[in-house]
């Protein structure tokens, strides 16, 4: 249940920081790169950590599959570890996005 209002939360910080800038005509966005160069990185912090949420909650779910069953289940096991790869490495993306701004070092 945690990990649901926690996504929760970040949805909700993602729908603030992904507003555009005012003069932006929403209308000649055709794609979601066309979307994406007109937000600043919280917003793409907040969609990666979205992605990485939802992803632990499949591996979890891939970790019950072989947990309760009553042999081991490998198929659910190997789904489970490949999941919480790609959910770290989100988390990951998430916080190269965040620093990457106030961490610039000077040529």
């Amino acid at each position: 249940a945690r990990l649901r209002y926690w996504a929760g939360i970040q949805m909700a910080m993602a729908v603030r920081a992904c507003i555009p800038a005012n003069g932006v005509d929403m209308r000649n966005i055709k794609n979601a790169t066309d979307f994406m160069r007109l937000v600043e990185s919280p917003c793409v912090a907040d969609v990666e950590n979205i992605v990485s949420s939802l992803v632990w909650v499949a591996t979890y779910l891939s970790m019950v599959a072989s947990e309760c069953a009553r042999h081991a289940n490998l198929e659910a096991l190997c789904a489970g570890m490949i999941e919480a790869l790609v959910a770290a490495l989100a988390q990951t993306a998430a916080a190269g996005e965040v620093v990457q701004a106030p961490c610039q070092v000077p040529p």
